[in-house]
């Protein structure tokens, strides 16, 4: 996420996923910037996450016994699968 190309991508895809009212969150957060780079590069925020992390919360509510409770987690994957593939194909280990 270092680089222009996939650090570009890897925003783009995040602001997707947050636009269709998914929440993405960075933790294990490093109080400076890690070794090796500058404070002030344009991504710190996100480098400075050791895991980002996708979250959906909807309270509870009668819906959750029916059918329509998978539409709604599979709508979720869905949405989500571009910042799951991504990070698995960029920062996977």
């Amino acid at each position: 996420m270092a680089g222009d190309r996939l650090g570009s991508e890897l925003e783009e895809i995040i602001a997707a996923v947050e636009k269709a009212g998914i929440a993405v969150h960075g933790h294990g957060v490093l109080k400076s910037a890690p070794r090796g780079y500058p404070a002030d590069h344009p991504r710190i925020g996100l480098l400075r996450n050791k895991g980002l992390t996708a979250w959906r919360q909807w309270p509870v509510e009668p819906w959750l016994e029916t059918a329509s409770a998978k539409d709604r987690l599979v709508s979720f994957f869905r949405t989500s699968m571009p910042l799951t593939s991504w990070l698995n194909i960029n920062a996977g280990r």
